[in-house]
């Protein structure tokens, strides 16, 4: 009534209109945006799909009663003998029939001998597999598909979930709703060794399917990590894996890439020596080590006058010196931000070799990174956190116990009533908070973000994760 001054007028002359004028009514304002019915259901127990279903067929408009607008915000004509413009709104990829592209037809008529191209990414011709109408698990074999239909194409090659089809030379792009940033992740691995070959290739058809994961190989700690929008998004989206592939697979909460650096400059001296019935080793080298500025990384170069490391073995001084670096004196972790001169050596005419210097490269890391005051550093992430204004305060207080520091907030001029939050927060405290944000702000608090620097850890955390080490270290001895 508040969008229909004679429904209006006829309730408040107190009379009640006929369901069929409410229906023409409310079939109006869902068409203008003006109103947005609201069900309730739930796919796992089959509750209200019916009446889903039936409510779209009841109030959602026909194709030809609604304008369509293409990326550039410009509307496209509906017409049944027009040039196709289709766009896959989902992927299925099948272990024996392969893969499935779901897609909606918004103008023209498909044919199973239509020739389509993927105008999104490269321009590529596509050939049709199939034309299938899905019913659960059934797929019907279809002759056509024209506008307003959501039709299974088989065996599409470049396509993915978001890609516009059309015919040759249409140009037309639909618009692809923005990727939700990933709020949870695991770390996946195989539970049997011989499958590790193969999980990247199942992870890439599981992302395939499903836009809204992430897979991604960390290149410090070397998971396999999973990346999506909630501890049940990614736990189903595990089971699926396992089910149609028959892979067994574990999943735990990721590392954190911890590093390592220095804070002292320290001389070091390292002398590989080795003598045996025939020719010996011989390799001896002086290093000087100092910190860099944050984000710098590893840097090593050489000073030497004189020959006193001849030239053909400084290769493999940097050798050592690299490989050293890849475990921290403290707890293993790889160290950043830290230069290595080597200015100063001496060799042996018959016994050095580059594989001595190398050696005399890691002892002289080892006898200098331990002198030269250590510390741990933690990744920093920049978070954005978006919620009703009314929890704003409680998102404040998670904040600051997650040994996060606030860098500000204020009212989102997108959203009215909402509130942005600005903060930095060690990475390692977000794993679960995707969880608690939900639970304080009954599921619509969401946050975005982004990795922002190295900072050291406090000293409590630095001895939980040495003492960790060590008893990782004496295990496996």
């Amino acid at each position: 009534a508040d969008t229909d001054d004679s429904l209006l007028e006829m309730v408040l002359e107190g009379k009640e209109p006929n369901l069929e004028m409410l229906e023409k009514d409310l079939k109006q304002s869902v068409k203008s945006g003006t109103c947005v019915p609201i069900l309730v259901g739930s796919a796992l127990t089959d509750a209200g799909v019916t009446t889903l279903l039936d409510t779209i067929l009841t109030l959602g408009p026909a194709p030809d009663e609604r304008e369509y607008k293409n990326k550039d915000g410009k509307p496209i004509t509906i017409k049944e003998d027009g040039p196709v413009i289709a766009q896959v709104i989902r992927t299925y990829v099948h272990p024996q029939s392969g893969k499935l592209s779901l897609t909606r037809v918004f103008t023209g008529t498909i044919t199973p001998d239509s020739p389509l191209v993927d105008i999104t990414r490269d321009g590529s011709k596509e050939r049709i597999g199939g034309l299938y109408w899905l019913q659960g698990k059934k797929q019907e074999t279809m002759p056509n598909a024209g506008p307003g239909s959501i039709v299974a194409i088989a065996r599409l090659e470049t396509p993915r979930t978001g890609d516009t089809l059309v015919t040759e030379k249409e140009t037309t792009i639909m618009p692809t709703p923005p990727a939700a940033p990933p709020l949870y992740s695991l770390a996946i691995a195989p539970k049997n060794r011989n499958d590790e070959a193969k999980l990247s290739t199942l992870l890439a058809k599981l992302v395939e399917e499903d836009p809204l994961l992430k897979v991604d190989r960390d290149p410090d700690t070397h998971e396999f990590c999973l990346y999506g929008q909630g501890e049940v998004h990614l736990t189903l989206s595990r089971q699926r894996l396992e089910r149609k592939y028959s892979i067994q697979l574990d999943s735990k909460r990721p590392k954190i890439a911890y590093k390592e650096t220095i804070q002292g400059k320290v001389e070091a001296h390292g002398r590989h020596k080795k003598q045996t019935g025939g020719r010996g080793q011989f390799g001896d080298v002086y290093l000087r080590i100092e910190p860099l500025p944050r984000g710098t990384g590893a840097k090593f170069s050489e000073s030497v006058v004189g020959g006193s490391v001849p030239r053909q073995f400084i290769p493999g001084v940097e050798k050592g010196v690299m490989e050293a670096i890849q475990r921290g004196p403290l707890a293993g972790f790889p160290i950043v931000d830290i230069s290595i001169n080597l200015f100063d050596g001496s060799y042996h005419d018959v016994d050095s070799d580059e594989m001595s210097f190398r050696m005399a490269g890691i002892l002289a890391m080892r006898d200098g990174l331990g002198k030269a005051h250590p510390m741990i550093l933690e990744p920093i992430a920049e978070v954005k956190v978006h919620v009703p204004t009314n929890y704003t305060s409680g998102v404040l207080g998670q904040i600051t116990g997650m040994r996060g520091h606030i860098l500000g907030y204020g009212a989102n001029p997108d959203h009215t009533g909402w509130d942005e939050i600005s903060a930095h927060i060690p990475q390692g405290e977000l794993w679960d908070y995707i969880i608690e944000l939900r639970t304080l702000s009954q599921g619509l608090g969401y946050y975005e973000w982004k990795f922002d620097h190295m900072s050291p850890v406090p000293p409590t955390l630095s001895q939980e994760l040495v003492s960790q080490a060590t008893a990782t270290a004496h295990a496996e001895t």
